[in-house]
């Protein structure tokens, strides 16, 4: 079972490092570089398969650091706060 526990963890980690990394490309290219290419994210996944993963790891003391995952991931907590930003940006110009 542990075992198991070790391979699924490695899996969720190794998506969740891979979603992140192209949430954070996309993001780059698109803001900083301003080279549009048509290319969307992939908001919320990376940092769910993060917190999945630190919640199956058999290492006693991860999941207190379940925030970490939701925070390095473009694409959830840092994109739910754009989000609610320009939301109040707009609703403050109607």
């Amino acid at each position: 079972m542990i075992i198991l526990r070790w391979l699924l963890c490695g899996a969720l980690a190794s998506a969740f490092l891979i979603f992140s990394l192209f949430n954070a490309w996309v993001v780059w290219r698109e803001v900083a570089l301003k080279r549009g290419i048509g290319l969307t994210f992939a908001p919320l996944m990376g940092g769910l398969m993060g917190l999945v993963a630190l919640f199956v790891c058999p290492l006693e003391g991860v999941l207190a650091f379940f925030w970490v995952p939701l925070i390095l991931d473009v694409g959830t907590v840092p994109y739910l706060l754009y989000c609610m930003l320009t939301s109040a940006q707009l609703r403050r110009y109607w």
